[in-house]
């Protein structure tokens, strides 16, 4: 309820205090830019780790979980622009 505000700056103060603070969000605001991304499992011997780690970072993907022993395994969030391109 604005009922204090209403009364005591009335429509034209109202409407003065919201485009004002409209105005300062604005300006304070900050540009974010997210990446949307896939969720995925990879798995391989621990022999092919060198291999699986350059192509990870030659493709800059997050790995979220690692997982190591005879068979490695890794979680990592893909780009969904990289989802059908990725191969190992």
């Amino acid at each position: 309820m604005r009922y204090f505000g209403g009364i005591q700056l009335g429509v034209p103060g109202l409407i003065n205090a919201y485009r004002s603070a409209t105005v300062d969000a604005l300006v304070h605001a900050q540009v974010v830019e997210k990446i949307a991304k896939e969720i995925m499992t990879v798995k391989f011997p621990y022999v092919e780790m060198n291999t699986v780690m350059k192509r990870l970072k030659d493709e800059h993907i997050d790995i979220i979980e690692q997982h190591f022993d005879n068979e490695c395994e890794f979680k990592i969030a893909v780009p969904l622009s990289k989802v059908n391109t990725l191969n190992f």
